[in-house]
């Protein structure tokens, strides 16, 4: 095997990498759209009620509530949640 061969040896492997690793970052980008959309659900069911347990609502509870809304939509997304990003995911790799 000549210099060119080699060459075209590590062109090969280094696009790899970048195909693996653009899918990656796909992946982690639909993820996390999804998880903000559910984030976004979540308030917005929250927004008509009357507070946490029905007592009202003060700025720490709903500190809490904003915090508690985000961690479960990432863990939602984390595991298929709604299975957005999966499919969004399906649909930017078709358009390549």
């Amino acid at each position: 095997m000549g210099i060119d061969g080699l060459a075209s040896l590590m062109s090969t492997a280094v696009n790899k990498d970048q195909r693996s690793d653009n899918k990656q970052k796909i992946g982690k980008a639909a993820t996390d759209f999804e998880a903000l959309m559910v984030t976004q659900l979540l308030r917005a069911a929250r927004a008509g009620g009357s507070g946490w347990l029905g007592s009202g609502e003060d700025q720490s509870s709903s500190t809490m509530l904003e915090m508690a809304e985000e961690f479960l939509s990432q863990t939602m997304a984390s595991s298929g949640g709604l299975g957005m990003a999966k499919q969004i995911t399906q649909g930017l790799e078709k358009s390549k």
